[in-house]
């Protein structure tokens, strides 16, 4: 057994989980908010090869992304205290927390948009919040040792919402959706967006409109062309898959066909093989369902993948082994995630845990 030391007054016994089976293309983070505890599940093949508990952390601590804070891992876990706006890494490798490591506190006007490698200079995934009431963004990077820096990124209007996070057109840095949400005429439209480090700011073009009748549920590449592609779903229950054409500045989209309204999408990965995600949903009851597209019969076909009840809830999906830092599958939702009130932007690196985490035990039966 071991001890993995968090913030002061937090206290995390270890036993050792194996390490994922031969197969896994994929981990599943999954939480149970009623107790703070964490499982980790292997997936490959489209099925669940292995489940074990990583341990607990007591409210108010929630789930922010999955991503690579330490090198050479992808399930890597950030918390945030939805009462100080505190992060907290967690470091997950081989199906274990090796260690974890308070990295700042950043004001709770700003909230986490989304994870990626947005200006291609470091090999650790990096965060971008956005403020509630300015629409502006900072960067922010967890450097050697665990400290969390910040920069400032010039303000997208606040008409404009994040809608997703991926390489949309070729780029070799992560690049941001955004979709206007005015009940205007230009209603719908859609923005591709690019950091660009020179001027701290975020380069945007306009790359086409979709109707009221879609909505955006995620983005992955599910064509497995190293490109990322959005997830749209119609009000009538169908699915559309639609890529971007740098070449052309516009969007094409694909009629995909409907899946029973009784599941609903909670995540995307490469659940099946490496280097191609997958659509991850789930019914009421816990049942799984991965899709995977294919292109000859130019629908998504599904295959059952066990089930977990409630109230455990899928927080994000990460490829293993990595393939890179901040990849757009390393997260469940990647879109605005709000925290409530608060004010300012700076980042001691002092709050702690609340008392509630303190000597907190690993559980090691994993959850049927």
């Amino acid at each position: 057994m071991g001890q993995v030391v968090g913030e002061p007054g937090f206290l995390l016994t270890i036993t050792p989980n194996p390490p994922p089976p031969s197969g896994t293309t994929a981990d599943m983070i999954m939480s149970n908010s009623s107790n703070g505890t964490y499982e980790i599940y292997n997936a490959g093949g489209n099925a669940i090869l292995a489940a074990y508990q990583l341990g607990q952390v007591g409210t108010p601590w929630t789930f922010a992304a999955l991503g690579t804070f330490q090198a050479g891992d992808s399930s890597d876990m950030i918390l945030r205290n939805s009462s100080t706006g505190a992060f907290e890494a967690y470091y997950v490798s081989g199906n274990n927390i090796t260690n974890a490591a308070l990295v700042g506190t950043v004001g709770l006007d700003w909230n986490f948009a989304g994870i990626g490698n947005f200006d291609g200079a470091s090999s650790l995934s990096e965060l971008m919040l956005r403020n509630a009431s300015s629409g502006s963004f900072e960067l922010y990077r967890v450097a050697g040792g665990g400290v969390l820096s910040g920069s400032s990124v010039a303000p997208v209007g606040n008409n404009f919402q994040v809608k997703g996070f991926g390489n949309f057109s070729g780029s070799p840095v992560t690049q941001m959706i955004m979709q206007d949400n005015t009940n205007d005429a230009s209603a719908g439209q859609l923005e591709l967006y690019t950091y660009q480090p020179s001027t701290a700011s975020l380069a945007g073009v306009n790359v086409g409109k979709v109707g009221s009748n879609l909505s955006i549920v995620g983005c992955a590449d599910l064509l497995g062309n190293g490109m990322t592609q959005m997830v749209m779903r119609q009000n009538n229950g169908n699915f559309w898959l639609y890529s971007y054409n740098a070449a052309s500045n516009s969007l094409s989209g694909i009629l995909v066909g409907a899946i029973g309204s009784n599941f609903h999408v909670v995540g995307f990965g490469p659940l099946g093989s490496a280097g191609r995600d997958e659509m991850l949903m789930q019914d009421a009851a816990g049942n799984f369902e991965v899709y995977q597209y294919n292109a000859s019969l130019n629908a998504f076909v599904g295959n059952p993948m066990g089930a977990v009840g409630a109230p455990w809830v899928v927080d994000g999906i990460a490829a293993d082994p990595p393939s890179g830092a901040g990849t757009p599958t390393a997260q469940l939702v990647q879109a605005m995630a709000g925290f409530g009130g608060g004010s300012g932007a700076a980042i001691p690196n002092t709050a702690p845990l609340g008392a509630d985490t303190s000597q907190q035990p690993l559980l090691t039966t994993p959850h049927a």
